[in-house]
Order: C-alpha cells, then structure tokens, then sequence
C-alpha cells in the first residue's frame, strides 16, 4: 500500500516522502524489495525534474541521492535521473553541490567505462549534453583513482605487461609503433577494428589501456566516432566499444581487486551519509516547503573565469582534484584558502585510511568554496592573524556577535565535520572553566536553503591557541573565516530561519548541542 501511496501521490512530491521511503529501506533485504525501491527513487526523481512539476526543496534532491549511498542501485538504468540532474540548469534546486553529488555518487557505484558507453550511445542527449556528462564524471573518476590508489597497493602495469606482451611496460612503450600520441594512437586502433586486424587492434587496444586512464580512452573513441564516418554506423560502433571494454575490464580484474574496489565504495558511501547527517535541516520535513523556496537564491552566477595560481595548481594535480576545479573555478582568496588547508598532509604521517579521508576532505572543501562563489559570498581577508582564524582571535576582534554570519573549514582527522557556513546564534552564552563567558552557540546554515541545520554547537573562542596558529587547526578543530553575504540572499535566508527559531531555541535550553 505504502508504495502505491509513493508511486501515486495525491500531491506534489516534497520531504515528507523520505521517511516513506525510509521505511522501505528499514524492509528485510530481498533483492526484489530492493529493485521495487531504486525503481521508486528513480520515478520520484524523474517526476521532481519534469518542467511541470512545482519546485521542490533543494534538500530533497540531496535526500533522495543519498538513498544511493547507501547501497548500490540494481539496475544501470536507474543511474538516467542522476544524470539529468548534472544536465539541469536555471532552478534553485539544480546547484553545484548538487550536481557534484550527483556526480560523486555515480562514480562511486559505478564503473566509469560502463557509465560513458551508456552515455554515448544514449539517444536523448545532445552532443553538448554528452560532452557536459563526461567532463562531470571524468573530474570525480579521477578523484576516485587518487582514493584507491591511496587506500590500499594496487596492481603493478609491469606485470600486466609480461603477461600480455612478454616484456615490461617501460621497454614496451619504447616500441615503435606505439611511440606516438594519444590520439593518434587511438585513430590507429580504430583503423585496425576497421580493416579486421584483431591481433594487432587487440595489442594497441592493451597498449591503450596500459598507457592512459579509460575514462579518457572512452571520450576520444566516442567524439572520432561521433565526428567521422562512423557516427551512422552503429553496429561498428558497438563492435569498437566491446572490444575496448573486454580489454579494460580484463586490466581491472589484474589491477585493482574487487574487494578493495568494494570496501572503498563503502567507505566513502559512509563519508557521504555522514556528511548529509550532518547538514540535514533542523525540523525537516514540517518548514513549508514554500518557505524554504524562499530562502533559496533565485539567479546563479554564469562560470567565472579565475585564474589557477600555479602552486595550488601543484596541490590540485598531486590530489586530482584539477578537473573539479575546472568544472567551477574560483577566487584568489578561496584558492588562497584552499592551498593553506591542503598543506596540513605536509606536516602529519598519514596511515592510507587518513589519506583518503583528507583527500575526500579537501573535495568537499573545493566544492564548499564553489558554492560559495555560485552565491556570489565574498570572501574577505581578516584585518589581522592572517585568512583562516581561530575563535579567540575572532573573538578579540569583537566579531563574534548575535546573528554574524562565518565560514568554517570544517574538519577530518577522527570524525569530519563538512565545511558550511555558521550563524551566532547566542554569544557569551556559556561560562568556561575560568567563568568567563567565551562560549558562543552557533547553528550550521545550508547554503541549498538558508535554513538551520545540524545539532547547533558550542564554539569557544577561550584563549588555548598559539597568537599566530597557523592552519593545522583543521585537522582536529575547524579553521574559520570572513564572508560577505549579498543584502537579498541574507533577507530570503531570514525565512526559513524565523519558522526554525523555536524549536531551535527549544534544542539550545535542552542544552541538545554538541
């Protein structure tokens, strides 16, 4: 019955269907209660996209996604409405943090190749649409390797080499014929599949395989073929993807096992659910979702065009986090901050397990600062200590008052806490242990929707830090720093924020914080 409620609503979808949806999940797992689910999710999502529907809240996209966190979908097919979400533009709901998550959670439950093919040979997508889609998912496929190949050792090419070709990758690549260019060498394999040289396509297939990362093999293949003489010829185009697909997959059985494959794709499905737990909305589901429409910013920025500075562009690469920076580039001063926090590695030995946190850390960092940027929130340089503060210099410059509006680095090390930005709600509204009220309760407020969320928190600003820390602080407590909020999107945050003020108030008397 529950499902014929979900599937046939007498009203517009919004966040009153997760916790049906939830209760779907809590079902003794079966595979058929599984597939009934991701078909739901994906009808849900398919309707809240169409032109026709009335807006919805932006945190239900987020909600609705992290269904897929948190067991991979059955079924490819139902990775088609995640995908037009990337493709959205114009609504308040269709935001870089969504579009990233939507993009993270593809990649991390599916396979890159598979997801492309699917791509390409999509009928609905326009050329531009597909070339959006690729950029999207190559940014976080890359990210994705860096994870895995931190996380645990991975297979050795060398050997993979001796197996298919009988000497080591460095000599093999010294071989002439394959002493060339990418794209060149991949008009070469598609010559040999077209003139019926199956040994000899098989070996530049492998080599191909062996010298450059799949997704990239996959977008070239996809625009020759897309802009030559094969773009009508669909069967040849099938033959060409299969047989570079056997080879990749047969390279992915050698180079990374599937049981670290898996237990990666759990440990970051976790990091997400965490993430999401953490900024989910105070008295979700019962804002009006008219109110919370109110507080979400009506108009984007277009792309802004900010220059890499070259020795973040050095941290970027050693991360693989260049291709998301690209995606949406930001300022000098958010690069600023993005580069001091990226060199807390530098000073600590990392076990794997850390290294991947960090990594999933700074992505979540770049995309903060993205958002940041898509609202048009400055950034501002402090009048002293430097960009990122701690709270007792905050405090010694009388900024930490009712209502003052900050941004938090967040935090990695043990727990993480994603950066967000945070809102006074009560300074000076706890004494430490000195009996000095230099314990101030802040809220987290959602960027999606202006509205409070998370448990609010205690930020003491008491004096226990160095006068001139420097930005290690957000390895185990959060960095913060200065943002100018444009007049109308403070108004349309004030919103969301009146309907929440009492039950927030009502949490802060019951001392619930953390």
């Amino acid at each position: 019955m529950e499902v014929k409620e979900i599937l046939f609503p007498t009203e517009p979808y919004n966040l009153k269907i997760i916790p049906k949806l939830t209760r779907l999940d809590l079902l003794p797992p079966d595979q058929n209660s599984q597939i009934i689910q991701d078909i739901v999710i994906a009808k849900i999502l398919i309707k809240i996209i169409a032109e026709h529907h009335p807006p919805v809240s932006p945190q239900l996209f987020v909600e609705l996604i992290n269904f897929y966190n948190r067991r991979v979908p059955e079924l490819l097919i139902l990775a088609d409405p995640v995908l037009r979400i990337i493709l959205l533009e114009g609504n308040p709901a269709h935001r870089q943090a969504i579009k990233t998550r939507a993009c993270a959670v593809l990649i991390n439950h599916y396979e890159i190749e598979t997801l492309i093919i699917y791509i390409s040979f999509h009928q609905v997508y326009s050329w531009e649409e597909k070339q959006t889609l690729f950029q999207s998912l190559t940014a976080f496929q890359k990210i994705y390797r860096k994870l895995l190949e931190s996380h645990e050792w991975i297979g050795n090419k060398d050997q993979i080499s001796l197996t298919w070709f009988g000497k080591d990758f460095d000599s093999l690549k010294k071989k002439a014929e394959f002493r060339d260019n990418f794209s060149s060498l991949v008009d070469h394999f598609l010559e040999l599949l077209r003139s019926n040289a199956k040994h000899e396509a098989l070996q530049m297939g492998q080599f191909l395989v062996l010298r450059f990362n799949n997704e990239d093999i996959l977008r070239l293949l996809h625009n020759k073929m897309e802009t030559g003489d094969l773009k009508n010829n669909a069967a040849l185009k099938k033959l060409i993807f299969r047989r570079i697909h056997t080879i990749m997959q047969e390279f992915r059985r050698e180079y990374i096992s599937q049981k670290l494959d898996a237990n990666l794709t759990r440990f970051i499905a976790e990091l997400e659910i965490q993430s999401v737990e953490s900024m989910r909305q105070i008295t979700d589901g019962t804002v009006p979702q008219t109110i919370i429409l109110r507080g979400s910013l009506k108009g984007g920025r277009p792309k802004p065009d900010h220059a890499l500075n070259p020795e973040l562009a050095e941290k970027l690469l050693e991360y693989n986090l260049t291709l998301l920076f690209d995606l949406y580039p930001v300022s000098p001063l958010a690069q600023k901050i993005l580069f001091l926090v990226s060199r807390i590695a530098e000073h600590l030995e990392l076990t794997k397990v850390d290294l991947v946190k960090f990594i999933f850390y700074l992505e979540r960092l770049l995309i903060f600062l993205q958002q940041l940027e898509e609202f048009n929130i400055t950034l501002v340089e402090g009048p002293c200590y430097g960009t990122i503060l701690n709270p007792f210099q905050m405090n010694s410059l009388s900024l930490i008052v009712e209502g003052a509006y900050f941004a938090s680095t967040g935090y990695w090390f043990g727990s993480t806490i994603s950066p967000s930005v945070i809102r006074c709600i009560n300074p000076r509204a706890i004494p430490n242990c000195l009996g000095i009220l230099d314990r101030h309760i802040f809220s987290r407020i959602s960027l999606l929707t202006g509205a409070y969320c998370g448990a609010p928190f205690d930020l003491d600003s008491t004096n226990r830090y160095d006068w001139d820390e420097e930005p290690e602080i957000c390895q185990i407590r959060p960095g913060y720093f200065l943002i100018d909020i444009p007049g109308n999107l403070r108004r349309s945050w004030e919103k969301p924020q009146t309907f929440q003020r009492r039950i927030l108030q009502a949490k802060i008397n019951k001392k619930d914080w953390v």
